[in-house]
C-alpha cells in the first residue's frame, strides 16, 4: 500500500495545527512573559517569541542553560531553561554583575535569584494552563523560545518547555472575513485531463490527416483522469450528448494496409489529453469528492494526440459509441508542406548551383566569343603541321 499521500497529508496537518497554536501560544503567554520579567527584575527588557516546536528546535541548541525543573501532575514536568547569555543580561541589569558568568563559579545567591525568577515564570503561565485535575493523558511538549536584547551577534534565549497534555490551545480567528469562501468555487485554475489512449501502425501515424477520426480504444466516456499540482485523480464524467456522432466501417481509426515494410507495421502508442485547461475550483473540488462531474468547460478545449509526449496533431473530442475519439483538425508543423513561395520570390531565391552553372556559361561565351575574334584576326596554317598522307 502506497502511505505516501497520507504521510503528505499528515505532515501538513501537523504543520497547520503547530501554526494554530504558535498563534495561540503567543496570544496567550508572550504578554505573560513581558509582565513576568517587568514584576520580578522591576526593569523592562525587550523580547519576543522567535520559535514554537514540539521537539528541540534549531534554536534551542548552542547554548548552556541554567535549568529549574517544576514537577507537575502525572509526572509531567514545567521547564525554564536560561541561557548563559540571559543569565549574564539579567544579573548584570539588576545586581551589577559587570564580570563575565561562569556556570561552575554560580554563588548559592544567584542561583536562588534566578530559580526564584523561572518559579515566578510558572505562576503567571499556570493562569493559562489547565489545572492537576484536567491535565489529559497527551503526550509531548512544546518548547517556546524567547529571545532578549542581544550580545552583539550572541542570542539571549530563554527556553520555556510546557507538556502538552496541560495546555488547551484554541484556534485563533481573525476578527474580520477576509473572504467570502462561497466566492472560490467560480475562480479558476489550470489542470490537464487524460482522455485515453489507442495504438496504430507508424504507417498509419504518419499519414494521418485533417478530418481523420482517431478512436479511443482505451478509453470510457465515463471516467477520465485529471493531473493536478502533481496528483493524479481518477474521476466519473457526466459525457455530453452533443459529442456523439454517426460512425460507419469507413470512418475511426483507417486501416493503411499492412506495409511490406516491417518499420512501418510497429505499432505507436497514440494517448489524448487536455493541457492547460482552466478548471473552475468547484469542479476540482467535486472531483476530489469522488462525484459525477459535468465537465462542460472542458468541451471547447483543443485535445493534444502525442506519442512519446510529443504533440502530433490536434482535434476536438468526439463520442463514438462507448469510446472517445479525437478529430484531426490541426497537424503539427513537420507534418504539414510548406506554404507556396510567390513567383517574385522564386527568382530571389534561385538555387546557388544553378547560378553559379549560369555564371559558368555565361564566361565561357564570353571566353568563347573572345577566343573567335582572335582567331579571325591571327589565324595562320603555319600553326599546324600537315600529314602529307592525308592529302
Amino acid at each position: 500500500m502506497n502511505t505516501n499521500g497520507v504521510e503528505k497529508l499528515n505532515n501538513k496537518e501537523e504543520k497547520t495545527n503547530l501554526f494554530k497554536t504558535y498563534n495561540w501560544i503567543d496570544n496567550s503567554f508572550s504578554v505573560i512573559f513581558d509582565e513576568a520579567i517587568k514584576e520580578f527584575w522591576e526593569i523592562g527588557i525587550d523580547n519576543k517569541l522567535i520559535e514554537v516546536s514540539d521537539k528541540q528546535g534549531f534554536f534551542y541548541s548552542g547554548s548552556e542553560y541554567f535549568v529549574t525543573r517544576i514537577a507537575l501532575a502525572k509526572e509531567h514536568q514545567f521547564i525554564v531553561r536560561l541561557s548563559k547569555e540571559a543569565v549574564q543580561v539579567l544579573l548584570d541589569m539588576t545586581i551589577s554583575y559587570n564580570q563575565n558568568f561562569v556556570f561552575e563559579n554560580i554563588t548559592e545567591l544567584e542561583a536562588r535569584i534566578l530559580t526564584a525568577f523561572s518559579n515566578f515564570i510558572y505562576e503567571k503561565f499556570s493562569q493559562k494552563m489547565l489545572s492537576d485535575s484536567e491535565i489529559t493523558e497527551e503526550h509531548g511538549e512544546y518548547y517556546l523560545t524567547y529571545l532578549l536584547k542581544d550580545l552583539g551577534e550572541i542570542p539571549v534565549k530563554v527556553v520555556i518547555t510546557i507538556p502538552k497534555a496541560c495546555l488547551n490551545p484554541e484556534e485563533v480567528k481573525a476578527p474580520y472575513e477576509r473572504y467570502n469562501i462561497e466566492d472560490f468555487p467560480n475562480v479558476r485554475t489550470s489542470a490537464d485531463f487524460y482522455i485515453g489512449s489507442t495504438s496504430l501502425p507508424l504507417n498509419d501515424v504518419k499519414n494521418i490527416e485533417k478530418e481523420d477520426i482517431i478512436v479511443l480504444e482505451n478509453s470510457n466516456i465515463n471516467n477520465m483522469t485529471m493531473y493536478f499540482e502533481g496528483e493524479k485523480i481518477g474521476f466519473k464524467v457526466s459525457p455530453d450528448p452533443a459529442l456523439i456522432i454517426s460512425f460507419d466501417n469507413e470512418e475511426g481509426n483507417k486501416a493503411m494496409g499492412k506495409s511490406n515494410n516491417i518499420w512501418d507495421n510497429i505499432m505507436v502508442d497514440i494517448s489524448a489529453e487536455f493541457e492547460g485547461v482552466k478548471i473552475p475550483l468547484g469542479e476540482i473540488k467535486q472531483i476530489s469528492e469522488g462525484l459525477v462531474v459535468d465537465m462542460g468547460s472542458l468541451y471547447d478545449n483543443k485535445v493534444y494526440l502525442k506519442v512519446e509526449n510529443k504533440v502530433i496533431a490536434e482535434g476536438e473530442l468526439v463520442i463514438i459509441n462507448d469510446r472517445y475519439g479525437v478529430k484531426v483538425d490541426k497537424l503539427t508543423d513537420d507534418k504539414n508542406p510548406p506554404p507556396p513561395i510567390p513567383e517574385e520570390e522564386e527568382e530571389k531565391i534561385a538555387p546557388p548551383e544553378e547560378e553559379e552553372e549560369e555564371n559558368i556559361e555565361e564566361n565561357n561565351e564570353e571566353e568563347f566569343s573572345e577566343e573567335e575574334n582572335t582567331n579571325d584576326e591571327e589565324f595562320d596554317y603555319k600553326d599546324f603541321d600537315v600529314d602529307d598522307e592525308n592529302i
